[in-house]
């Protein structure tokens, strides 16, 4: 990643530096990269032999064992661990996460980066910020909530756990408050200018590594996107389609708003700027123009006419996976 720090050393004579030089500029021109984090009180303790000293004046059964296993093993090779704080309040929180990154997932493209790292379109920015300024506003309510009920939630565990309990597994509620956030960064890198001034064969050697990087992301978004869209169309043709004894399926609207969701984000998305993909589309749009599920379930020439018109698409989308991936993206070098 390149840095705004600059050296004094002189270029490698005869190299210059130029936008060709940020081989990773031409996904930098369409996408940025955030950095997702949400931050929460974990609720998984290890547990250990120690016992109060409240503990070591009760005498103990003569059948009670202090190994916490039933086995003949050596325990400073096993791991017990404990789950603490299991209240209704906590769970609401997870939910709100699991719900975020539902909504997030539907934006972002494929990277192969490390989890919590999200490729998304520039023209999807501002739906992104919707959605998490959404969750936070909706976080800080439950996080008070929970806090509530906190000290009850302590008093269950050391009912519940018994001799598992320790109280060092708890910090003060103002640390319990502060735990659960939700950050981002947003971020992008190429090559550092830097190298030019080591030598010419190496800032190439790393310009055609990232170049190969680039494309292979975008050939990635390109089949993630066909892939996707042929769930959501072969569930539909699958919805629209009458059972063995020609009685109508069950059918939710989200088999439809699904994929008109997908389609309206597909510009969008379409880094890899595939012509053949995005025509499948457009004509996946037309047959949906003016659809309303309930008019689906009510009108059933309707659907039938969308069945069939669908089954069409999908024939095209299976001929499209069944390609092999090609260079989608015409590079610029003289740019």
């Amino acid at each position: 990643m390149s840095t705004t720090i600059e050296n004094s050393r002189t270029p490698h004579q005869g190299l210059t530096i130029t936008r060709t030089s940020q081989p990773f500029r031409p996904l930098w021109d369409q996408a940025i990269c955030v950095i997702l984090t949400m931050h929460k009180l974990g609720i998984r303790r290890r547990v250990t032999k120690t016992v109060s000293e409240e503990d070591q004046t009760r005498p103990l059964p003569e059948s009670t064992s202090t190994s916490l296993l039933s086995i003949d093993t050596d325990e400073t090779r096993i791991l017990v661990t404990k789950t603490i704080l299991a209240c209704p309040e906590y769970q609401a929180i997870l939910k709100l996460y699991r719900l975020t990154k539902h909504q997030i997932d539907k934006l972002v493209l494929p990277s192969g980066m490390k989890p919590g790292v999200y490729l998304i379109p520039l023209d999807l920015l501002e739906e992104l910020n919707a959605i998490l300024a959404a969750a936070r506003q909706a976080l800080e309510p439950l996080v008070e909530q929970f806090c509530l009920v906190y000290p009850v939630s302590i008093a269950n565990d050391h009912l519940n756990l018994k001799d598992a309990f320790d109280s060092d597994d708890y910090p003060d509620v103002a640390t319990v408050r502060e735990a659960f956030t939700l950050e981002t960064q947003y971020i992008t890198w190429d090559l550092p200018s830097s190298l030019g001034s080591v030598s010419e064969a190496l800032i190439q050697q790393e310009q055609q590594r990232a170049r190969t990087k680039v494309q292979t992301i975008l050939t990635d978004i390109t089949t993630n996107l066909s892939s996707v869209m042929h769930e959501l169309v072969t569930h539909l043709v699958d919805r629209l389609s009458p059972d063995v004894n020609g009685n109508a399926k069950r059918f939710h609207a989200s088999t439809v708003t699904n994929l008109m969701e997908f389609i309206g984000r597909f510009n969008a998305r379409n880094l890899g700027q595939n012509v053949d993909l995005e025509q499948i589309v457009n004509q996946a749009k037309q047959l949906l123009g003016g659809i309303n599920p309930q008019h689906l379930r009510q009108q059933e020439p309707l659907a039938k006419a969308l069945q069939t018109g669908m089954q069409q698409v999908k024939t095209q989308l299976d001929q499209l996976l069944a390609k092999p991936p090609t260079r989608q993206y015409q590079w610029d070098d003289a740019a």
